[in-house]
């Protein structure tokens, strides 16, 4: 992921996949790894049309490393709050598109 970040990001989306299927390969649970695929699927293929400015590569990186050292060092509550920032982006994104023509928009509050 240094590598990546150091040229702008480019192939950091595969990574970023194989990071988080690798965390979640371990997780007795179909849908701990089947859900998360499914929502990065989605994004992924969405994220032209999303608000907000997408995150900075080496920020993506070092949350990474935080979310890995969490748990090597089997600290839940630490794991916990580095996937949430982890995602925070994501969702501030999400929440910033706005509706497109007479609809509202599809992630927003009715």
């Amino acid at each position: 992921m240094r590598k990546q970040a150091a040229h702008g990001g480019d192939g950091l989306a595969d990574t970023d996949r194989a990071f988080h299927a690798t965390l979640y390969r371990g997780v007795d649970n179909v849908s701990s790894s089947e859900v998360p695929e499914t929502f990065r699927d989605a994004f992924h293929r969405g994220r032209t049309g999303l608000g907000g400015v997408p995150q900075d590569p080496w920020i993506i990186c070092g949350q990474h490393r935080e979310i890995l050292g969490a748990v090597r060092s089997w600290d839940a509550i630490r794991a916990e709050g580095a996937i949430r920032e982890h995602f925070g982006n994501i969702r501030a994104r999400l929440s910033t598109t706005s509706p497109q023509g007479p609809h509202r928009g599809h992630n927003e509050r009715v």
